[in-house]
């Protein structure tokens, strides 16, 4: 006990009077997702393919295209995508082939990634090849 005592007298003498402890901040952690600016210019009218009546939050858009650059690249059966982080923009090649049957591919493959169609990726290149 007397050991205990001795603690608290040292640690009062040791500590200066009216000065609290120095809270340093904790820096927090961002995570960078590529901009993306999907909203139609001034004047103009909302495209067809955006959901009506508040299904969506605009702002949730360039959460899921994050998602999909998260998942790129991407090689299906008639089509491949990827994403250029230097130039922030997509790159898709489609099959020349069937180029009718890489485009619903690609379609169903961004609807499957919670994606309304491809006019919600700014900057997408298009290779026939």
């Amino acid at each position: 006990m007397v050991i205990f005592l001795l603690l608290i007298v040292v640690n009062n003498l040791t500590t200066p009077k009216g000065k609290s402890p120095e809270i340093v901040p904790t820096p927090s952690v961002i995570k960078i997702i590529p901009s993306a600016s999907v909203f139609p210019g001034q004047g103009e009218a909302l495209p067809n393919s955006f959901p009506k009546s508040g299904a969506l939050n605009y702002s949730q858009i360039p959460a899921i295209i994050g998602k999909l650059v998260e998942i790129l690249p991407y090689q299906g059966k008639l089509f491949s995508l990827s994403y250029d982080y230097s130039k922030d923009s997509f790159t898709l090649y489609l099959n020349k082939n069937d180029q009718q049957g890489a485009e619903k591919e690609f379609e169903a493959f961004l609807k499957t990634n919670d994606m309304q169609g491809k006019n919600w990726l700014q900057n997408l290149n298009t290779v026939y090849q």
